[in-house]
Parts: C-alpha cells; structure tokens; sequence
C-alpha cells in the first residue's frame, strides 16, 4: 500500500494548515540554479526559485539535490527553513508541490502527459524561506557515483545534513543572520530533531558558519518510540475502523507488548486481524482512497511510504491503462509523472544519466538501504526544548500511521507543565484542530481531518500553524497577516497583522488587536503595547489617527470610501507596537457572554495582562525586546495599573518574563480631582472665560468636588463654565466642536475620550459632513464599518453589529479604583523610566493638572522648566524629575496630540525612547 494525496476543492476548509506554521523565515542566486519557469505551469514563476547540488564528499562523488524557495513578504529578514521529507527516500518534490510549497498539481485536467500546475495560495513561503532536500543519497535527484553512498543510517544521514545546511549558508550569506528553523513531516520530523540538536553542538563548539538557530517544528513526526505503532489501536477504534470487541481483546493481550514483534500469540492474532482492517484503508488519511502513486505503465516497485514502517506495505495491483482511474489520480501520482518528465529534468538543471527514473518515494531506500541507529528521538526534543528553542508539534487528526495520540503520549511524558489546556484553535472562522500550551515554549496541535502530510490536506489550516507570528494562531489566538488595506493604494509597507486573543475560556470573551512590527529593527527595537482611552475607545484611534503607520486623507474625501495614506512621523518607524481593543465591547473585541461587557479598573488590568502574556507566547521573538506600556486619556490612567501587574507578575515568576522598561502616557486621566479642577484655570489662560469668572470660582470651589458641587455659589459659577465649555471642542480647543461618529446616526454616544460624568451635546445633518468636521475620526467611522475593511482586518462575522470609534457604555465600566497617582508613584520609585507629555490646548485633561500630580510625587528636578525643539521650532517645554521621570507639553496639541502635531511627538517620542534629553 503506498501513499496519497488527494486535492480538495479549493474551498475554505482546504486551507487550515497555511495557520499553524505563522512566523519563520534577501537573495543570492550567484551561480546556482535560477528557474523563472517551470514546465506544466502557465507564466513565469511567481516566487524566486533556485535548485541545486551541494557536494557531500568530493571523494566519492556524493551530492544531494535541493530547492530553495525564496520568502514572498521579506526574505532578507523572513525566517530561513529546511524542511526534510519522511520515508527515508521520499524527495523533496513532495514538500515543494504537495505540503506546503509554492506549486501545487491540477488534478482535473490531467491526460495521462505531463502534469499541470498552479500557484498554492497557502505556501508557507509566502511569509518564510525554505530549503527542499532530496535526502538521503539515492532520493529524488541526489545521486552518487560510489555504491556505498546508497547505504546510510540516522547518525551518518544527520550528519550529512548538517554538512549540506552549512555549505549551503556559505554560498548564501546573505541569509546567515536570518532567523533559522528546522522542519521536517513524517520519518522528516524524527530527523529534524537530530539536525537540529547537531546544530546546537555544533554552534557550542564554535563551528563555522554560526547557524541563528531559533526552533523546530514537526508535523506527524515518527520517534522510534512503541507508541508510535501502538496508539494506532486506540486511534483506529476512536475513528470507527474497529470494533469495540477486538479493541478490548489488543488492549487485554497486548499490554506490554512490541506491537512490532508481540510474543503473546493471542496478542499476535489480534494485530493481525487489526492490520488486516489497516489494509483496506488509506491509513495515511483514512477518508480518501487507496491508490497507488507510481504511473501504472511501469513494472516497478511503487514508491515507499512517506511514514516510518520497518516492514513495507503490500501495495495495490497497478492497473494497465495509460491514466488511471479518476479516483486515483492524485498529487502523488502526477508528482512520479511530472518528475521524470524530460522537460523537468532539464528546467531543474537535473545532471544528465545521474539517475536512471525519479521516483517520489523510492522503496528500495526505505527499506534496503536505511539503517534506523538511533532508536528514539524523544530525548534530542527534552535536550532542545529544555535548553529553550521553541517547537511546534502538530499532527493531523486522520492519520493512522503516526496518530496524533502518540504523539501527544510522547510529549506528556516530558512532564513539562501545561501553561494552556486542551482548546479549540480556528481558522476562516471554523474550528480548525486542538492545541495544548505547555512550559518552555512547547505548542502541541491537531489539524482537524488532516492527514499524514496534514499541509497536503488542510493547507489554510496549516498555514495558520506556521504564520508569525511564530507558531501564532495556536499560541493564543487567531492571527492573520495583512498586506493590503481598502482605501491605501498598493501593498501596505510595513507588516501588519491582526488577531483576537481569548481572555476567558468559558465565556467566548476576545480581544481584538493591531500589530505593527518597527520598520527599522523589530528583533532588538521597542515593543510597545497601546491603550487609547473611553474607556472604549478603539486602538484604531492609534493605529490610524494618532501614532500609527496610517492615516485618512482628509481632504480628498468624496463620500465615498476613505482614502489611507502613510504617516510619515509613524512611531511604528522605530517601534513595533500593539494597539489593542479594550475592555471587551470595544471596536472589535466581542463576547458571547454580556457579562463581559460590564468591568472595571481591576478586572480591565488583569484581563490586559492576561492578553499580553498570551501575545508574548505567541510571539516568542518579542519576549527579549524591551517593553513599553503606552496609552492616552482614559488609556493613560491604566497604562500604570497595568505596568505595575506586569511588576508583581515578574516577581511572582509569570512566564514569560515581561522585559519591562518603563513606559508613557499622554494627556492622561488619573481619577484626581485635579484632572476637573484644574479646567478653570487652564480655560481662564487659554481666554476662553474671564477673569471676573475665574476670581469667583477660586472664591467659591474651594476644596469643593467639581463634578458635584455642595456650595450653590460655586455650583452656579461652574455651570456659566460649562456653558462655555459646550460651545467649544474641549479635546482641542482651536478645532471645530464636531461629531465624530456617523452622520446616519441620530446620537452621538458617549464620544469624550476621557471619563466624566458629564455628557455633550452634538448636532448631525443626513448628509456629509460639513467641509470643517469632515475629519478623521468621521472618516474612521465609515471606513470601519465599510464589508471590505472587516473582510480584510478577518473580522469575525456576527461579532460586532456597528463598529464605533467611542461606545457609550458608561454605566458599563465601574471606575474601581479612584487614583493611580500611588502606582505611579510605586513605579518610577522602583526605577522604571516615564515619560508623561501633555497637549497644551487640551481642556479634557489640562498640563497643569498633570504637572502638579507629579509635583505631589516629591521628586527632586534634575532638569528646570525649559523649551524643547522640533523642526528648529520651540515644540513645547519639558522637566525633568528625579527617578526617570520626564514630563513634557506639546505647543498647540491637543487631547490625543500626536494626531495634530505629529512631527513634534514623533521628535519627541525618538529621543525619549533612545535614551535621549528632549
């Protein structure tokens, strides 16, 4: 029996693996092979191919075959991947056209000639480099000119292997500082584990080249372990193959026993009555057919299996025809056509008369030639997950020859602790598998329905496994990496992607972000998390208004959808930065339970923290960078709640460790009385009331509670206040006072983005806007809620009825905790930096107020009041305090400053975050 494949159409559900693999891996093709067509495929190539031999020993003669697909997105800093096929003997063609390769084969159309082939929408080189090798010698195109190099076993062909990895990246330097993964699928994936634990001693040893060696990752991996074989009892009766009777029977006989070799002849009888219902199936993917893959003009010997099997498998009788029944035209078999194809041989710059026929699986390899030496790669995982490289382990859940049950045997018996319990993952808006969390950066996952080669099967899905991230859809979330954007002309010029993060289990509760990697150096450049303020005001704001890589084009708007341009003063420019939706019922972030709709400042903490700790994992590569909290308004008061979480988590040992170095706010609430208070003043230096106004209130609101006022001389003064105070924008005191959400909308909602009790008033007409209020924060509103944006950020369908910049949920937020003036107090006393900048025209939350909280801090000034410079301007005024702290004001800014004075924050936000004096 040989293996299969079998194309699906070419529906959602067919692509679920291009998710689990989200986050791995510049170009020098000197003198090998480039290949800009391909025989069978229609056009140029679309990805940047190369194939070539590396020679093993010069001696015999020995050289292995590969191909190297270059990363679509951006292989100069992408992540570099050699992947290995199983078998032994199974080519790299397989990988390349059948897993998670460019090409794909067209089924449909085949006539018995030369296969066709199209583009794989979900290659995992889309986001990743990747190495295809023809391994062992004898396999694909590598060839020998010495017999004895046909013969090999686990140390030798690993050793082989770590050869080739290093004369490869000696041809190719350009790639050496490239984040580097081992992978590897099948009797691929035990081999994987060595390669890489040889790297590892290799890079100890002072071997050159130094290979950045970052993790593995392995799909229906054999070990060597029984329980490679013996699960398949228990994984064949949970699918429906055997009955309960003979199930029982194995499991009472067979204790104990090497299902290979049992010695208890009841034990014996049972298996063979087992292995009789194996026979009948496709136990590679039991839903599809049993076919051969080997052209059925031939006499020869059918392919090998891709799996490790010590004993082959009887294969099927070939049929006569030239094209062989429809059912059984597959992948496989087009790849045995295609590959001996004259026309191939010579595209691929194959060495003429090396081989005699090109086989996708050789049989004579896998069972002839292959020593299996090393009889368990378990330890080699314990030995490179302890030491701390990540993995990725995922199995298709259909397959019967490495079930997943064993898989996962092998992994509990690490007794590494579960950090995340059994869960559903989902790709396309669907469960795609299962994933369990463990400690040192160990992610288990099935792919649900997939096969021995489960990329084969569910591309989409296995996409998801390998994308960004880092292994980021099953680390935490739902991931999706974003390259165009309607509205913004051409392919977004950062990288972008977007995702949820399940903050409770049980109640369906996801948070909604925007991560925008630093355009400069995201592996050694901040990282920084961003709350906007409302609460429940959007991390669009950020993303698109404020200090993001975005923004509208205001003026060129028609009514129609809105434009996006780039923001040249984008923080993102030296940055990476996260801008969230928070608390739950924000912009995008859901629940299923109402519930979570209603918090407060404790809860809103703990559940930031909790998303960031599940980011972090499924980030690995951001764990080191330095981490910065961030946020504005309403978001600035929770930026030291959460940075003092993030504190208490580290010294209790939370894992991972948040690399915290300080952080920022603007214009922030604290819950003081001060940020009211001090509105009169600020409204008095700013000539919007008059002296004779302000006198009375300073006579009058001494000591009194602004928002409830128990004089009635001093209520009476601050409503002719708030009269002036409603015929202006508070936010930004020279702006128009306009609405900011949809005109189709007959209420505002609550729009402030600071927390009062008090609510304004805003006028809408049916139509447009008028020229002066046709700003960005309207334009956000059509834009977010525009079928093609929510289709492109992946917005769960059904989730959010109408996104809204600001929701009014006031009655829903529970402000818990009335000042966070002592947690930022407990902060920069403990050394972390701070910077807290204030628009100078803001009225919501005035500077002063700001400047005399961190006056009550007590902190000595190590730098007096002074201007700070910008574009050869006086962009505002600074101090500086003792412990790290900085404040500064920005001249003309306004509530969310950097929205209207970008270059001065941009300026600003590059000196402080560089350690500079502004």
């Amino acid at each position: 029996m040989s293996t299969s494949r079998h194309q699906l159409p070419l529906l959602l559900d067919s692509a679920l693996c291009l998710l689990l693999f989200f986050i791995f891996i510049s170009s020098s093709f000197s003198a090998f092979n480039k290949i800009t067509h391909l025989p069978g495929f229609d056009g140029p190539l679309p990805f940047r191919l190369e194939t070539g031999y590396v020679t093993m020993n010069e001696k015999s003669g020995a050289e292995l075959f590969y191909y190297f697909v270059e990363s679509e997105r951006n292989p100069g800093e992408d992540p570099l991947l050699l992947w290995l096929l199983g078998g032994p003997g199974c080519s790299a063609i397989n990988g390349m056209t059948l897993d998670m390769g460019p090409l794909r084969f067209k089924l449909d159309d085949f006539d018995g000639q030369l296969p066709n082939l199209y583009a794989n929408p979900f290659a995992w080189t889309k986001i990743s480099n990747m190495i295809f090798v023809d391994w062992p010698i004898g396999t694909g195109f590598s060839y020998s000119k010495t017999a004895q190099d046909y013969t090999t076993e686990d140390i030798n062909g690993t050793e082989f292997i770590y050869k080739f990895l290093r004369k490869w990246l000696l041809d190719h330097p350009s790639f050496l500082s490239n984040p580097f993964y081992m992978g590897g699928d099948s009797y691929g994936g035990k081999i994987a584990v060595l390669v890489a634990h040889k790297i590892v001693e290799g890079n100890e040893g002072g071997q050159e080249p130094l290979i950045n060696f970052k993790g593995y990752l392995v799909g229906n991996a054999a070990t060597g372990e029984k329980v490679d074989t013996s699960s398949q009892v228990p994984h064949a009766y949970g699918l429906g193959i055997i009955s309960t009777e003979l199930y029982q029977m194995i499991m009472a006989n067979c204790a104990g026993e090497d299902f290979k070799q049992p010695h208890n002849m009841l034990c014996a009888n049972h298996l063979d009555t087992f292995n009789g219902f194996l026979s009948e199936i496709n136990s590679y993917s039991i839903l599809d057919p049993d076919c051969s893959d080997e052209p059925p003009s031939t006499n020869e010997m059918p392919a090998a299996i891709r799996s490790l099997k010590e004993n082959p498998e009887e294969f099927l009788t070939l049929l006569s025809s030239s094209v062989p029944d429809i059912s059984c035209i597959t992948g496989d078999l087009l790849a045995n056509y295609w590959g001996n194809h004259h026309l191939v041989k010579e595209t691929l710059h194959v060495k003429e008369g090396t081989i005699k026929r090109f086989h996708r699986c050789d049989f004579n390899v896998n069972t002839y030639h292959y020593t299996r030496s090393i009889p368990s790669s378990v330890p080699y995982h314990f030995n490179l997950i302890t030491r701390g490289f990540r993995a990725l382990v995922y199995s298709g859940d259909h397959d019967l020859r490495i079930p997943f049950l064993g898989t996962l045997e092998w992994i509990k018996s690490l007794n590494f602790s579960v950090l995340e319990p059994w869960r559903s993952w989902h790709a396309g808006g669907q469960v795609a598998g299962y994933t369990i969390l463990f400690s040192n950066n160990l992610t288990f996952a099935t792919v649900k329905g997939g096969s021995h080669a489960a990329p084969g099967k569910m591309p989409l899905e296995c996409f998801g496994k390998e994308n960004q991230v880092g292994f980021l859809s099953l680390r935490a979330c739902l991931v999706r990496l974003i390259t165009h954007l309607p509205g913004f002309n051409g392919s977004l010029p950062f990288y972008l992607e977007t995702g949820y993060v399940t903050v409770n289990e049980k109640s369906g509760a996801e948070l909604f972000y925007y991560f925008v990697e630093s355009d400069r150096k995201p592996k050694d450049d901040p990282l920084i998390l961003w709350l906007v303020g409302g609460p429940y005001c959007s991390g669009f704001l950020g993303f698109a208004l404020e200090i993001g890589p975005l923004k509208f084009n205001v003026k060129a708007y028609d009514g129609t959808l809105p434009t996006l341009i780039s923001n040249p003063y984008s923080w993102t420019k030296i940055s990476s930065i996260i801008f969230l939706d928070w608390p739950v019922g924000t912009g995008f972030s859901f629940s299923t339970s109402m519930m979570d709709y209603h918090t407060d400042d404790v809860q809103s903490a703990k559940q930031i923290y909790k998303f960031l700790i599940k980011w972090l994992l499924a980030h690995p590569s951001f764990q080191s960078n330095p981490f910065y909290v961030g946020g504005d308004s309403y978001g600035g008061k929770m930026v030291p709640l959460l940075a003092l979480e993030i504190v208490q988590g580290n010294e209790d040992f939370q894992q991972p460790f948040v690399n915290l170095k300080g952080y920022l706010v603007g214009n922030p609430v604290t819950g003081e009385r001060i940020d009211i208070s001090t509105e009169a003043p600020h409204a008095h230096g700013l000539g919007i009331i008059s002296h004779e106004l302000f006198e009375l209130i300073q006579i009058n609101c001494v000591g009194e509670d602004y928002l409830n006022p128990k004089s009635a001389g001093c209520e009476a003064n601050l409503k002719v206040l708030d009269g002036f105070l409603s015929e202006i924008n508070m936010h930004d005191i020279l702006e128009p006072k306009c609405a900011d959400d949809s005109p189709i909308r007959r209420k505002l909602g609550w729009g402030n983005r600071s927390i009062k009790k008090k609510s304004f008033e805003f006028h809408y007409s049916l139509s447009m806007p008028d020229i002066d209020c046709a700003n960005d924060r309207n334009l956000s509103y059509y834009w977010s809620n525009d079928n093609l944006t929510k289709e492109a950020l992946h917005i769960k369908e059904g989730t959010v009825e109408e996104w809204h910049r600001c929701k009014e949920y006031l009655n829903n937020y529970t402000v818990s905790i009335p000042s966070c003036v002592p947690h930022h107090l407990n902060l920069t006393s403990r050394g972390y930096r701070a910077l807290v900048y204030s628009g100078d025209h803001d009225l919501d939350v005035p500077f002063i107020s700001t400047l005399e909280w961190i006056r009550s801090l007590n902190f000595s000034i190590i730098d007096n009041w002074r201007s700070w410079r910008a574009g050869g301007q006086v962009a505002g005024y600074t101090m500086m305090f003792s412990n790290n702290l900085t404040f500064a004001t920005v001249k003309g800014g306004s509530h969310t400053v950097p929205n209207d004075m970008p270059l001065q924050c941009f300026v600003m936000f590059e000196r402080w975050i560089s350690h500079k004096l502004l």
